[in-house]
């Protein structure tokens, strides 16, 4: 399955909003509260995890790239897949 996300700025924090490539980045920003900041696609590699344990071979690695034109919001490559990884690594450790 592919990912699309967006980064929103919220009281000062940046926030993923992850979602199906079937829905549009302008869809998802309308129903959120904050500003947009970076827009895209996301890829999960190592995605090979149990719901019920984690496993230190199975860390997710993130990619992030491209751009919403819905929103007209490039990605971060670098920030924005650091931000993805964090979180999922804070869920599963």
């Amino acid at each position: 399955m592919e990912f699309k996300y967006i980064i929103f700025e919220y009281m000062g924090c940046e926030l993923p909003v992850i979602f199906s490539s079937v829905i549009t980045h302008n869809d998802v920003a309308a129903g959120h509260l904050g500003n947009a900041v970076s827009a895209g696609e996301v890829l999960f590699l190592g995605t090979n995890i149990d719901a019920d344990a984690c496993y230190e071979s199975n860390i997710i690695e993130v990619q992030c790239s491209g751009e919403s034109t819905t929103l007209g919001l490039k990605s971060r490559p670098e920030t924005d897949s650091k931000l993805i990884q964090r979180i999922f690594r804070k869920q599963w450790h």
